[in-house]
């Protein structure tokens, strides 16, 4: 065993060297943050940021590096960190994806767009 189970949230697969980890606050299984594990098991990240809970009690998928960068929740929106745990792109968005080949959706705002918006 390379890492010993200690993170009772759960954990993302490893990607770009670092894992992201759930750890709840005590009392609470929908309240806590994430942070990243580097493959020794350290914190490398401290764990700060988000998860989102959905109506149905769904959550948001845990993220992962991609390109050097991964999404955060911050305040329920969402930004882009570096491997450092530096935020790079401010939490501004209300959905993201993953990056790849430099790119990464967004979803800038929620609703029905008017039509003067859309012209």
């Amino acid at each position: 065993m390379v890492i010993e189970p200690q993170f009772t949230g759960g954990v993302e697969r490893f990607s770009e060297g670092l894992a992201a980890v759930w750890i709840p606050k005590e009392g609470s299984y929908q309240k806590g943050n994430i942070g990243f594990i580097d493959r020794q098991g350290n914190l490398a990240i401290p764990a700060r940021f988000d998860l989102r809970y959905f109506e149905e009690g769904a959550t948001d998928e845990f993220p992962r590096f991609s390109q050097g960068l991964t999404r955060v929740n911050i305040n329920d929106k969402y930004g882009f960190i570096n491997k450092q745990g530096k935020l790079v792109i401010a939490a501004k968005f209300q959905e993201a994806g993953h990056f790849a080949e430099g790119l990464a959706p967004v979803t800038v705002s929620r609703g029905a767009v008017s039509r003067d918006e859309t012209m």
